[in-house]
């Protein structure tokens, strides 16, 4: 099931970026041989009017071929006989059909539990932010001169650019209907971690995991008990036990658990004593805001404006991604192709319908569609050659230059570029299925 699923989405994704290709080549005229939907050998096919329509046996890829694109044609409709400006408009076709796609399924996932406002939760007393004038309810919209739609978005600087000093920041947020402007400078502080991640809604306070080789994966402790007490202090749900941590940083002191476990019909609670583990030193703002994905719905032009800051958060997500890995911050070994991204694509269905129900799960492989058509468009449009993006460099050049590049020249970069992706390619997928038996 996870597979279909998978490959549906795959599928879909492809098929409307050719679409674009197709579309814009249907309007400008130009002759498409075929429209083929994989790749390899062709399992069904059937033409009408002057294009034959395909499923290969691959369900990765697709095409849209037109007369005179990679080689030379005298048929008046060819693409190599349009004008510069109708091919550039075919060529970038595809990848802005891509964001189309993000968008629209953006209104679907947002109309149906809304967005994740970056709302502050929890100001810490004689802290920066309540020195600078902060208060829960207050909603982000630009931090350090980074715009704010999503709580994702303020984690996301907060992931990739962590504040590494206590230089001042400049924070806008909304109140009541009025935007407002603050400065808030960070202090610096030692961290102390207990070595475990929990849930995030507001029911009760569930171990999701225990970091290995942590404070706590050295007690009795384990995923799937109830936190309901630290030092005697009792924890009704991940809220209360978000804000014992804001109001109790903790040290190289040792702390108290609470636990509860349920085995079987039974329901037993044990107390275990941990000793926070050094972490080093961060700096602190002194807000806990909604960085869990707590959604609230909106109403229908909101919808419509969020859609569109979505498809720029993924955007930015993907901008980010590749400057990490030009940069060193991640490696090709933490990249995924298709086999990966399937696996985690199926998990991501079954945890979420476990949770939800099978409407939940659709609504998470949403997610993944918007995410992934978002990179999509993106990583077509870089100038990498054989991709949409290098061939707008040359149609480009050709418009400036206002005569073509040589046909031989511009076709040995793209098969020079072919070759790379293909490596690229093999490489990624050879990752992933060694990664299945790690």
């Amino acid at each position: 099931m996870n597979i279909v699923i998978a490959i549906l989405v795959f599928s879909l994704l492809i098929l409307f970026h050719e679409l674009g290709h197709f579309s814009l080549a249907k309007f400008n005229g130009i002759r498409v041989n075929e429209f083929s939907l994989g790749l390899g050998p062709t399992i069904f096919g059937f033409t009408k009017g002057e294009t034959k329509y395909s499923l290969k046996l691959l369900p990765f890829g697709g095409a849209c071929m037109m007369e005179g694109e990679d080689e030379d044609s005298d048929d008046d409709r060819a693409f190599n006989k349009k004008g510069v400006w109708a091919r550039i408009s075919v060529v970038a076709a595809g990848p802005i059909f891509n964001f189309i796609m993000a968008v629209v399924f953006s209104i679907v996932v947002i109309s149906a539990i809304g967005i994740d406002r970056p709302e502050i939760y929890q100001v810490t007393d004689n802290s920066p932010a309540s020195h600078a004038g902060l208060l829960p309810g207050d909603m982000l919209t630009q931090f350090d001169g980074k715009n704010i739609h999503f709580g994702r978005e303020m984690f996301l600087i907060e992931t990739l650019s962590p504040i590494s000093s206590e230089e001042a920041i400049t924070i806008k947020y909304m109140r009541e209907g009025k935007e407002y402007t603050t400065t808030l400078t960070p202090v610096k502080k030692e961290q102390y971690l207990v070595g475990f991640t929990y849930t995030s809604t507001g029911e009760a306070a569930v171990i999701q995991g225990i970091v290995e080789g942590g404070a706590l994966s050295q007690t009795e402790a384990l995923a799937g008990d109830v936190i309901v007490a630290i030092n005697g202090t009792a924890i009704d749900t991940a809220d209360s036990l978000e804000k014992y941590f804001s109001d109790h940083p903790t040290t190289s002191n040792p702390i108290t658990l609470t636990l509860s476990r349920v085995t079987g019909d039974k329901t037993e609670q044990f107390d275990v004593t941990v000793t926070p583990q050094y972490a080093g030193i961060y700096y602190d703002t002194g807000f806990v805001y909604n960085k869990y994905n707590i959604r609230e719905k909106t109403n229908f032009l909101e919808t419509i404006y969020f859609s569109f800051c979505e498809l720029g958060y993924y955007v930015d997500t993907t901008f980010q991604s590749l400057k990490m890995l030009l940069t060193g911050g991640a490696s090709v070994n933490d990249l995924s192709g298709p086999v990966g991204i399937v696996q985690n694509m199926g998990e991501s269905f079954e945890e979420a319908e476990e949770e939800g129900g099978f409407l939940i799960g659709i609504l998470t492989i949403m997610n993944w569609a918007i995410m992934l058509s978002a990179n999509l468009g993106v990583m077509n449009l870089l100038p990498i050659p054989a991709l949409d993006g290098g061939r707008l460099v040359f149609l480009i050049i050709e418009a400036i230059r206002g005569k073509a590049m040589d046909p031989n020249k511009e076709g040995m970069v793209h098969m020079i570029g072919i070759i790379l992706l293909f490596l690229l390619m093999f490489f990624v997928m050879f990752n992933d299925i060694r990664k299945l038996f790690i």
